[in-house]
């Protein structure tokens, strides 16, 4: 006789699961702070060596002799400016000294700043086969980078005249901005070579 209970017995059927209310959402991870995880977890990323510094291995050949003397030489010409017009302008020029100084910043930045925008090197650099470049890519430096190059030095120049015991931790902002002396050939032969990266 069947079972004419209502309702119906499904004690031996699987129970539904309860429907999942919740709002159904997906993890997508970020490359961007996926990335900035593994940057703070490596540390900061690695300086690139400026280019014609002392470890720079694209610049191999050695220049310390022959920058100081290039130096010496553009400096006695820059001096020598000044001392004729002191010598020839003695007693018959007014201000003599203002004008001996005049004449000095004049030489310098006809040597270092026109002179090496044309050619790439001083007169000093020329002798000893040295030509400037920029530390940050390596290029020969333009008529204003020049400009500013000179004008910096000139600012150490009087700070150091003065005696200038203030606070120097500015220097690492501007060193950047200072034009390293490299040899001719290894402007030539290295100019290819990729940027090397040092730890910092």
């Amino acid at each position: 006789m069947p079972n004419s209970s209502y309702p119906p017995d499904n004690s031996d059927q699987p129970t539904p699961a309860a429907p999942n209310l919740r709002p159904h959402t997906e993890f997508h991870q970020d490359p961007d702070d996926a990335f900035r995880r593994r940057w703070s977890a490596a540390g900061p990323a690695p300086k690139p060596i400026p280019h014609g510094a002392r470890n720079d291995p694209r610049y191999p050949s050695p220049r310390r002799l022959r920058r100081v003397l290039a130096f010496v030489v553009d400096w006695s010409l820059h001096v020598g400016a000044a001392a004729a017009v002191v010598v020839a302008g003695n007693g018959r020029v007014p201000l003599v000294g203002l004008v001996a100084v005049l004449a000095w910043l004049a030489a310098s930045f006809l040597n270092r700043v026109i002179i090496q925008a044309v050619v790439h090197t001083t007169v000093g650099k020329a002798l000893f086969d040295l030509r400037a470049i920029t530390p940050d890519e390596g290029l020969f430096p333009s008529f204003g980078r020049l400009t500013k190059n000179w004008l910096l030095n000139l600012l150490l120049f009087v700070f150091a005249t003065l005696s200038f015991q203030g606070d120097a931790a500015w220097l690492a902002d501007v060193d950047n901005e200072f034009l390293r002396a490299v040899r001719r050939r290894d402007i030539v032969r290295h100019a290819h070579r990729p940027n090397p990266a040092t730890p910092t």
